[in-house]
């Protein structure tokens, strides 16, 4: 199992210039909103996941109409912080 400051950790290796503004736990992940410093797309689609179990980096698809709702709400009350 993978605790928080693992799954950062795994975070920062696959986005190493990332900013982590925010995370939440949905089903076996957690979620997390990653900035990057690039101009134009450095805060698009700025969602990843690392599985709790696996510890498996991926994007997450958090567009997908089943997801959205559910996980916009856990962001709306997740705290903000940026990673160092």
């Amino acid at each position: 199992m993978i605790n928080i400051n693992s799954a950062i950790r795994i975070v920062k290796q696959n986005i190493p210039e990332g900013v982590i503004k925010s995370y939440v736990i949905y089903k076996n992940l957690y979620i997390f909103i990653v900035f990057t410093p690039d101009l134009y797309e450095g805060q698009m689609d700025p969602y990843y996941s690392v599985d709790i179990n696996t510890g498996e980096f991926r994007d997450f698809p958090y567009l997908q109409p089943h997801i959205f709702a559910e996980v916009m709400a856990l962001f709306e009350k997740a705290p903000k912080f940026d990673s160092p």
